[in-house]
């Protein structure tokens, strides 16, 4: 009879299907909103670093736009480019450009993960040394194979991404990290963040000391 059939169930619209959604957005948003200036400036800068430069110009750019990939490896990774000293030209995804591209996959990981876990100290000081290995081997190519000198701008940045995290870390701001109490990897971070220095000073003094004649 019509009274014991059952009642199909009512289509859900597209704004209620939609409202589980804005809420969780509207949580993470919060949530971020909620965090000290601090996090919110390391948690970002790991994403930018991670994402934007490691991901996405280094190993999505050489696919799309070989012309846009060669200008952003002449600007910000010519040790990647090469062209100068006896090393020639590398073309785009020629095999050196790919071992840079599959590093800097690496380099995404640990630069990655403390846009998530920005509490995790290990994790933040595996960052750091992330930081110092990539200054170590710009600086090699600068001070032993005449690498211009713009690539100090990456050393650079190596140096101030570091300090930022250390700083971060070390002041705590709103005690977000609850288990501040690494000594350890505290001073392993201090310690680290002092070599990325140190090698950019060397860096520094050999493109300073170079000839006339030698690439600046």
């Amino acid at each position: 009879t019509p009274c014991s059939q059952s009642k199909a169930p009512a289509p859900r619209s597209q704004a209620s299907s939609r409202k589980p959604l804005a809420t969780l957005a509207t949580m993470v948003l919060s949530a971020i909103a909620a965090l000290p200036g601090s996090f919110k400036a390391m948690r970002g800068m790991f994403a930018f670093h991670g994402l934007v430069l490691d991901v996405g110009i280094i190993n999505v750019l050489p696919f799309v736009d070989e012309a846009a990939s060669d200008a952003q490896r002449t600007e910000k990774f010519p040790w990647a480019l090469g062209g100068y000293a006896g090393f020639a030209r590398v073309p785009n995804l020629g095999p050196t450009h790919r071992r840079f591209m599959t590093e800097n996959m690496a380099y995404a990981i640990l630069r990655t993960a403390p846009a998530l876990f920005y509490t995790n100290v290990p994790i933040l000081c595996t960052a750091v040394a992330s930081h110092l290995v990539e200054a170590l081997t710009i600086a090699w190519e600068i001070i032993y194979y005449e690498c211009p000198a713009n690539a100090m701008v990456p050393v650079t940045l190596m140096g101030l991404f570091s300090t930022q995290t250390l700083l971060t870390v070390k002041f705590n701001q709103g005690a977000l990290i609850k288990s501040a109490d690494h000594p350890t990897a505290l001073a392993a971070m201090t310690g680290m963040v002092a070599g990325v220095w140190l090698t950019w000073a060397a860096a520094a003094a050999t493109v300073a000391a170079r000839k006339p004649n030698e690439p600046k």
